[in-house]
């Protein structure tokens, strides 16, 4: 029975979810990063200091877990993870 739940892990831990995991984690980086780089731009212009970084950095966060929930969501819906057959009972072997 042990076998079964092992290869039913065995497939679901294929490279390609492994990938759509990086795939949400750098997407998450990078929308926080480019929250930081516009913040500080717009901070330069407007002449403040930190006030445009701040509020961009901190209003990326929402941003950046919807759109790893999206990916991980998409990447679940294309997903087909077959289990294998149960096998049949031995009608030779008694169980108590």
């Amino acid at each position: 029975m042990k076998d079964n739940r092992a290869s039913a892990r065995a497939q679901v831990l294929t490279p390609g979810l492994l990938l759509a995991a990086a795939q949400a984690g750098c997407a998450a980086v990078v929308v926080v990063f480019a929250a930081l780089f516009v913040g500080l731009w717009l901070d330069s212009v407007v002449g403040q200091r930190g006030l445009c970084t701040l509020g961009l950095i901190v209003s990326s966060v929402p941003l950046s877990l919807w759109l790893m929930v999206r990916i991980a969501l998409g990447v679940v819906n294309r997903t087909q993870v077959t289990l294998p057959a149960p096998e049949p009972p031995d009608p030779l072997v008694k169980e108590d």
